[in-house]
């Protein structure tokens, strides 16, 4: 009992430590619309799904987006393991934001 209990311990260390290693500084166009939250990273071509931190919605609001339109973002935050997330399960990465490092109107040379 004790030896299952010791490796379900274990099993719990390596997962935490497993999950603080997802920690990530990523920069490209994030959009916010209808059944949308998505960042696309610089350099990739998916797009991976944002959960918003009140300090990103709240600047965002500020810069008063046109729906559609994207902005260019530097963020800090956790990313997921490959999986299905976002609307419908069609993004292969979530991003749960825990900074906003940079946050503006995005430009045709951003991200090239």
């Amino acid at each position: 009992m004790r030896l299952l209990q010791a490796v379900g311990l274990a099993g719990l260390l390596v997962g935490w430590a497993s999950a603080c290693d997802n920690e990530v500084e990523t920069a490209g166009l994030l959009t916010f619309d209808f059944e949308t939250s998505s960042l696309v990273p610089c350099g990739h071509q998916d797009a991976w799904w944002v959960v918003a931190s009140d300090e990103l919605v709240q600047r965002y609001a500020a810069l008063q987006i046109p729906p559609g339109q994207s902005a260019y973002a530097r963020l800090r935050g956790d990313r997921s393991d490959r999986g299905q997330y976002g609307h419908l399960g069609a993004y292969r990465y979530e991003l749960e934001v825990t900074e906003v490092i940079t946050l503006r109107p995005a430009q045709a040379a951003d991200c090239q």
